[in-house]
């Protein structure tokens, strides 16, 4: 394809774009095909000749599109949104013509540093404390860069965390370079926790690492948040056993309700090991299995100098761009202290909720440095003048797990100046406004409906038993699988909740979503109902 043959394909696929975004509402929210559909259809081989643009294009259209789930239909409730705007657009296809690995600076010093400016941008925006900026004052060492996902940040300050904790324990034990058999023994008693409705991005981490994870009791009374308490009662007892607390994934809008965990009983939690001095296990008592510091027979090293301190990590994936909001930040002050004042790190996906199309995951981290500690490799052909005589030149890749990146700073940057701030709180606010629409709906509705969780624009719903039901979950079942008949009409997903059973989840989000879709949406949930008898 040449430059003018190029030129009038774009302009001919922006049209189409366009188009399919007008006719939106036209079409069908799932993709009504079934599996294998696309499989069959094409060749086994790639064709051994090109072939013209047009056969392309029309085979996009005819074969590709129909297996496309429009996740930004305004029925689609399902999941959490995937937001997109223009400008994101804009800002992708620009970073797709440029093409640009962005690994250090001198690939391109516009990617490396047009993302450390958006990170600040999105810092002050979100009111992050100042020491989670690159340039937070004179003496800041934070900062932090763009993922892909959430998965990616999690594991990346999850391993940042694991070698500071094994750097500590070395350190503690005396030993200048420890054998694998004592670095693999002191790694398999490290422990991450989260609670039973963090993400798999927690559990996963930690399988990927091969670390312990504890998924830690959360109750309906509690609205789902993990508490200080629970956290402190099972640091205590995996002290006690010998294992090394070592990092905790709490959560700011958990996946199934959008909870959002006790994040101030947490850090205060998360400073026990530091802060009190049991003389009851020593380093090398987690280590070799001894027990003698547990008898106080032992006292080499005291609590407080022998376990590292607990990295504290908050995912906010969902939730985190609502902390423009002035009423978000009222509401949740003291998560929010707490975060500032207490934790490490903090990401968020501004794919879901923020304007800005997929991937955009910004992780913020208090010291860059615990980051390239874990993660600089760099041999000779990786060496820049640039980066050797300026220490304000960071090149990215000692920050990551992979070398190259993509350019998804541009997009932010388009996005947040064409919104600006108070466009981003204005489809926030008309998101939660929506929300709140559809819970009036349902509370007005009254028996059999039943509103479990209602935060941020995420409701949780299910239809109360009779007393005659012999499972609790048989009507709220029967519902989901009527639902499921009418996914071209309204995408929801399901969940299973501690105290309330199966559940079906309502996340509103898209930007092109109206009050008459929420009317809309609800009248399938009663249509749904009727005809599986259920009301």
């Amino acid at each position: 394809m040449d430059v003018e043959t190029f030129r009038r394909a774009a302009h001919a696929a922006v049209d189409e774009i366009c188009d399919h975004y007008l006719s939106m509402r036209d079409k069908p929210v799932t993709a009504q095909v079934k599996p294998g559909f696309l499989t069959d259809a094409l060749p086994d081989a790639a064709p051994s000749s090109g072939q013209d643009w047009s056969r392309i294009n029309e085979d996009f259209h005819s074969l590709v599109m129909p297996g496309m789930t429009q996740w930004q239909h305004p029925k689609f409730m399902a999941y959490y949104p995937a937001n997109v705007s223009f400008e994101g657009i804009l800002g992708d296809m620009w970073a797709a013509a440029l093409t640009n690995p962005g690994f250090n600076w001198i690939c391109s010093p516009s990617v490396t540093e047009l993302e450390l400016k958006m990170m600040d941008w999105m810092a002050e925006a979100f009111h992050l404390d100042p020491a989670f900026k690159q340039r937070g004052g004179p003496q800041s060492k934070g900062g932090g860069l763009i993922f892909g996902s959430a998965s990616e940040a999690t594991l990346t300050v999850a391993i940042a965390a694991r070698d500071r904790a094994l750097r500590h324990l070395t350190a503690a034990s005396g030993q200048i370079e420890p054998s694998r058999e004592w670095a693999a023994e002191a790694t398999g008693k490290l422990v991450m926790y989260g609670s039973t409705e963090t993400h798999s991005v927690g559990s996963k981490a930690a399988q990927i690492l091969g670390l312990r994870f504890r998924a830690l009791p959360v109750t309906l009374q509690n609205r789902l948040a993990l508490r200080g308490d629970t956290l402190a009662a099972a640091i205590k007892e995996d002290v006690s056993a010998g294992l090394v607390p070592f990092m905790v994934c709490a959560t700011l809008g958990t996946t199934s309700t959008s909870a959002v965990d006790a994040l101030d009983e947490i850090a205060s939690a998360a400073i026990m090991p530091t802060k009190v001095v049991d003389a009851d296990v020593a380093v090398h008592d987690h280590l070799d299995g001894s027990t003698n510091g547990a008898n106080g027979n032992s006292t080499d090293c005291a609590r407080s100098e022998s376990l590292p301190p607990i990295w504290l990590h908050v995912d906010a994936a969902y939730a985190g761009p609502a902390l423009c909001l002035p009423e978000i930040r009222t509401k949740y002050q003291k998560e929010l202290s707490a975060l500032n004042a207490k934790f490490d790190s903090i990401s968020l996906n501004m794919h879901k909720w923020g304007l800005v199309n997929f991937d955009c995951s910004p992780l913020w981290v208090k010291d860059r440095a615990q980051l390239a500690a874990s993660l600089t490799v760099t041999p000779e052909y990786l060496k820049t003048t640039a980066a050797a005589n300026d220490p304000s030149v960071l090149d990215l890749r000692n920050y990551q797990i992979s070398l190259g990146r993509r350019f998804r700073s541009l997009k932010v940057w388009f996005v947040l100046r064409s919104h600006g701030i108070e466009g981003l709180r204005q489809h926030l606010r008309d998101d939660i406004l929506l929300a709140e629409r559809f819970k009036r709906l349902i509370e007005d509705e009254g028996d059999p409906w039943q509103l479990v969780e209602f935060n941020f624009a995420l409701l949780v719903i299910r239809l109360k038993p009779a007393s005659t039901d012999a499972d609790p979950d048989s009507r709220t079942r029967a519902l989901w699988a009527a639902l499921e008949k009418r996914n071209d009409e309204l995408l929801l997903t399901q969940t299973s909740i501690p105290g309330a059973g199966f559940c079906i989840r309502i996340a509103l989000g898209c930007p092109r979503t109206q009050e008459r879709d929420v009317d809309d949406a609800f009248a399938v949930l009663k249509l749904a109902a009727t005809e599986a008898k259920l009301v």
